[in-house]
Order: structure tokens, then C-alpha cells, then sequence
């Protein structure tokens, strides 16, 4: 099997999960028997949950807003830019809106705990 498979597995079966039990509520075990990989397998890619849950709210994060940055055309001016900004987000993918309302729930200290948080703080 392919190592970016796997890791893409367990990107999207965690964003799952802690968008349907939250950051407290969900055990990397129960990510690793979604993803259908082994706990070695799992702490290959993370270190722990904490270190999954900061991937998912920064680098999938940035992919997201680099791909909806480029995206605007350069000949839109105000609201109209607004607009653009706005029905791109309506037409994010399952994925993508659960990555964005993750990395928000964490921004605005809804999920996660004091590292992710402290992480948050410096990144932005």
C-alpha cells in the first residue's frame, strides 16, 4: 500500500471523528481502526493525537486557503470580491469544510487543549 494512502487515510478518518466526537472525544485508537491501519502504523506519521490535530488546523488549513486565495480573480473589485470569497466557501468539499470548522473550533478554543492552542497563538 502506498505510505501517501495511508496518511491521507488517516487524515480524512480523523477529521471525521473529531468532528463528529471532538478533540477530547476521540482516541487514536479509535483513528488508527478507522483508517484501518495499525497504532505503530498511525505514531509513524503522529506522535501522538495532538500532533495529527495540528496538521489537520495548519497544513491542511493552508492548503485550503492557498487553493481559495488563488482562485479569486484579479479583475473582481469589492463586494463583488466578497461575494466570490463567500460562494467559494459554500463550495468547499465535505473534506475541506470539516478541516475549516475544525481549525476554527480550535482558533476560537472550542476543541483541543492548551498545546494545540499555545500553537495556534504562534502560527498566527
Amino acid at each position: 500500500m502506498n505510505k501517501d494512502n495511508i496518511k491521507q487515510r488517516i487524515l480524512q478518518n480523523a477529521v471525521e471523528l473529531f468532528c463528529a466526537g471532538g478533540f477530547n472525544g476521540t482516541s487514536i485508537r479509535d483513528i488508527a481502526k478507522a483508517a484501518d491501519c495499525s497504532l505503530p502504523m498511525l505514531y509513524y506519521y503522529y506522535a501522538n493525537k495532538q500532533a495529527l490535530y495540528k496538521e489537520i488546523i495548519t497544513v491542511e488549513m493552508q492548503k485550503i486557503h492557498e487553493k481559495l486565495n488563488s482562485g479569486i480573480p484579479h479583475h473582481l473589485r469589492g463586494a463583488d470580491v466578497y461575494k466570490f470569497y463567500c460562494n467559494q466557501r459554500l463550495n468547499l468539499s465535505d473534506y475541506d469544510r470539516a478541516v475549516y470548522a475544525l481549525s476554527y473550533k480550535a482558533h476560537l478554543r472550542f476543541e483541543g487543549d492548551g498545546e494545540i492552542w499555545n500553537h495556534i497563538d504562534s502560527w498566527l
